[in-house]
């Protein structure tokens, strides 16, 4: 393991780079440590490593820990519906097809028929639309989301993109759950 400052590694990334495949090297700033440069081997290891730290799943995995030591816990398969449900969108259980939605109907702290009125906020040069957080968590929409704005006949609608990195999250989470099951109980006891 080595050690080196921010202007270290700055002037001499590729050899820290090269150092990294040895063992992680600590980045560190005013002498305190502030990053770890860590090689990547292979993609499931690219893969560990970031679900490790979204913030999502580790709610998710604090959670189910208290759950458990609770005597709530979920069972496997339920879990699983749960999740994929959460990434589709689709409330558990809810057998409502996705086609039968109306542009738009999912933007905004919606009434019966799935709208809200909006008002447009003064922006530097420009206008912006000022979503409330409750919405924003609801469409799991944060400042890194990329958001896809259509223009229609009679208005605009804005939805977060669906991405790949998601869809290879909950691929290798469910790849980890079923490779470390017996891990995962053992931790939860």
């Amino acid at each position: 393991m080595k050690i080196a400052s921010v202007a270290e590694i700055k002037s001499q990334f590729s050899a820290f780079l090269k150092a990294s495949e040895e063992g992680p090297v600590i980045v560190t700033r005013n002498g305190a440590p502030t990053a770890v440069l860590l090689a990547v081997k292979d993609e499931e290891e690219l893969d560990r490593l970031v679900l490790a730290y979204t913030p999502r799943f580790r709610t998710m995995l604090d959670a189910s820990r208290q759950q458990i030591r609770e005597g709530l816990g979920v069972r496997h398969d339920v879990f699983w519906n749960d999740l994929e449900a959460d990434v589709n969108d689709t409330p558990p259980g809810d057998e409502a097809n996705p086609d039968d939605a109306h542009p738009g109907e999912h933007v905004g702290q919606a009434d019966a028929a799935g709208t809200t009125n909006k008002s447009l906020t003064p922006i530097g040069n420009g206008l912006g639309l000022v979503l409330d957080q409750p919405l924003l968590e609801r469409l799991h929409i944060d400042v890194n989301t990329q958001l896809e704005v259509t223009i229609e006949e009679n208005g605009i609608v804005i939805r977060p993109i669906e991405s790949d990195v998601q869809t290879r999250l909950v691929a290798s989470a469910k790849r980890m759950m079923d490779i470390h099951h017996e891990t995962f109980k053992k931790l939860a006891e």
